[in-house]
């Protein structure tokens, strides 16, 4: 009867591991906003396309979150702006305006879905 019970439990579980909600945009949006790298890394495919100044490239999860942190504590962010999104086929892209303490960058974000997963896949600061 236990063992019933635990692969029953280990069935459940292994359901809910591969079911993978979409990326929530506008929480992504948000933390772009208060410039949270910690947060925003949580939405980054393993390997990420970033351009910024002085970086620019595909880099690992663990160093673009490192970059994306070092962007924000360099340019403090005083607001971003919304121009544009679209969702498409499972992915999504966004286009906005992040005004810092030195300057405005026209920032895009493009989520890609993959096998039925999605994940921040690029990010520019131009």
């Amino acid at each position: 009867m236990t063992t019933i019970r635990n692969i029953v439990i280990l069935a459940f579980f292994i359901g809910l591991s591969s079911f993978h909600r979409p990326v929530d945009l506008g929480a992504l949006i948000a933390s772009l906003k208060t410039g949270d790298a910690t947060s925003i890394s949580g939405y980054l495919d393993r390997t990420v396309n970033i351009s910024m100044p002085g970086h620019s490239g595909a880099y690992e999860k663990k160093e673009a979150r490192k970059i994306i942190d070092l962007f924000f504590a360099q340019h403090p962010i005083k607001t971003f702006r919304l121009i544009h999104k679209s969702d498409f086929s499972g992915s999504q892209m966004c286009v906005g305006t992040l005004v810092t303490d030195n300057g405005v960058f026209r920032t895009t974000i493009l989520i890609e879905e993959i096998s039925g997963e999605q994940s921040l896949k690029e990010i520019r600061f131009e």
